[in-house]
């Protein structure tokens, strides 16, 4: 899995088992054994933030669903840690995320009768 520097701040956020861990391959194999086809597939890359002071800025609303699920005392020591890196330079920007896009084709409708 592809990761954020916010995976290593946040584990539990991103705890196995947890939706948002799910693998690509892992969710194309429900969907094709419920018959649907991958129509097409594309990687996009998107900038989560410019600079390590804007990476900061933004976990601190706490806007990402990931992050909304963590216990205050949790999410204070992860933003804690990440301000602590950021400020000593350790977090290089852009910070990038790519993104599956994935079109599934639905199965085709049972003929009537069948």
């Amino acid at each position: 899995m592809q990761e954020l520097p916010l995976y290593r701040y946040f584990p539990l956020a991103w705890a196995e088992g947890n939706a948002v861990r799910l693998t690509l391959e892992r969710i194309v194999g429900v969907l094709t054994d419920a018959d649907f086809v991958v129509a097409h597939h594309v990687q996009v890359e998107q900038t989560f933030a410019d600079n390590a002071d804007e990476l900061v800025a933004k976990v601190t609303a706490r806007s990402l669903s990931p992050l909304a699920g963590l216990s205050d005392q949790v999410f204070e020591n992860g933003l804690s840690a990440l301000r602590r890196d950021a400020d000593e330079g350790r977090i290089a920007g852009p910070v990038v995320d790519r993104l599956d896009l994935v079109v599934f084709r639905a199965p085709p409708e049972a003929s009537v009768g069948e």
